[in-house]
């Protein structure tokens, strides 16, 4: 009787926040902790998660939670943190079906892609990789950020986070990601002469971050080293991008994280 009682609170507040038409919260701690566990500073421990087969399908029933979900009936920052894990997992799953690979390129043929293949249904949607990004994420989120939350399981691609997003740590989560990233001087940076030299997202996204800030060099200017000194030449130089890498981002022989 008194586990009944206990119960019968949650209960009728579940069963009015389904007639008001709300959506309860997205556990996202499954993902969370499948990311603390194989993803390193080096990479993704692609091989010791293959190897682990209980990992895997926790991965795939953390998708199978996502894809019940209702993000259209969440607040902005809950429904953007759902669609970036979204992406990054089923990014992750559609690498570890087809591992050991050297790229996600690798992955379909050149007619379809792997960015063009269904990987979940949302609210009865059929959608892709490049349909979560370019016909929800960015059209409507309006994120510039997002794009070093996106993970392409690419060397190249802003590394993945150790964590799953979530709605009320979201913008601290982008904003770490996006110094993370542009701190890469690899990737991001003024040379000597005062040339910008930017990962190729910055080009193929241009238009993302003219909308967030004005242009591409006043989007980055704060967050590169030495910016402000050089800030009047580099904002007159034209925008160079540093070479993509399509390898897989992979953690070789890196143990998986207790």
């Amino acid at each position: 009787m008194k586990r009944v009682q206990r119960l019968l609170p949650m209960f009728i507040v579940a069963k009015a926040a389904m007639a008001e038409g709300a959506t309860l919260p997205v556990d996202h701690r499954m993902f969370d902790e499948l990311l603390h566990r194989y993803v390193t500073p080096a990479g993704v421990s692609y091989q010791d998660w293959s190897q682990h087969p209980e990992d895997i399908q926790k991965l795939r029933r953390y998708l199978s939670g996502l894809q019940s979900a209702t993000p259209s009936q969440m607040g902005a920052e809950p429904a953007l943190a759902y669609w970036i894990n979204l992406y990054n997992a089923a990014t992750l799953n559609l690498v570890l079906e087809k591992y050991p690979i050297k790229s996600i390129k690798d992955i379909g043929a050149p007619s379809s892609s792997p960015w063009e293949k269904t990987v979940a249904t949302v609210e009865g949607r059929p959608l892709s990789l490049s349909q979560i990004e370019n016909d929800v994420i960015r059209p409507k989120f309006h994120a510039a950020r997002s794009h070093f939350a996106l993970n392409c399981a690419a060397r190249g691609c802003p590394p993945i986070r150790p964590e799953a997003y979530v709605g009320e740590r979201l913008r601290s989560q982008l904003e770490d990601q996006t110094k993370r990233f542009l701190g890469d001087r690899k990737t991001n940076f003024v040379d000597a002469t005062g040339t910008i030299w930017l990962s190729k997202i910055f080009e193929w996204y241009a238009a993302d971050f003219e909308a967030a800030s004005g242009s591409v060099w006043a989007f980055v200017a704060p967050y590169l080293e030495g910016s402000p000194a050089g800030a009047r030449s580099a904002s007159k130089s034209p925008l160079r991008y540093t070479e993509y890498d399509w390898t897989l981002n992979e953690a070789t022989n890196k143990p998986p994280k207790d």
